[in-house]
C-alpha cells in the first residue's frame, strides 16, 4: 500500500470510521481515539501510513495505540493521556 498522508480533519474522521467499522482498530470505542489523533494533527504533526518496505532503517515510526482492547481505561492510564 503506497504511502498515505491525511491532509484535513475530516480525512481523519472517515479513516477513523473506516477502521472502527472494518474491526482494524483493535477495539475499544473511536471516540476515545479520534480526539487524540485530533490533536496530534491540530499540533501540526503529519498524520499518514507507509508501505513497511518504504520505511528507511533509521526512520521513527509509530502504532496507534490506545484502541486496542475493549476494557476500560484505569483512572492512572487517563492520566498517561493527558
Amino acid at each position: 500500500m503506497p504511502t498515505k498522508i491525511l491532509q484535513t480533519e475530516q480525512e481523519i474522521e472517515d479513516f477513523v470510521r473506516g477502521c472502527t467499522f472494518l474491526g482494524t482498530g483493535g477495539g475499544g470505542n473511536p471516540k476515545d481515539g479520534l480526539p487524540l489523533l485530533l490533536e496530534t494533527f491540530r499540533s501540526g504533526k503529519k498524520i499518514q501510513w507507509v508501505d513497511v518496505d518504504e520505511i528507511e532503517d533509521e526512520k521513527w515510526t509509530t502504532a496507534p495505540a490506545g484502541m486496542g482492547s475493549i476494557a476500560p481505561l484505569t483512572l492512572e492510564k487517563i492520566k498517561i493521556f493527558k
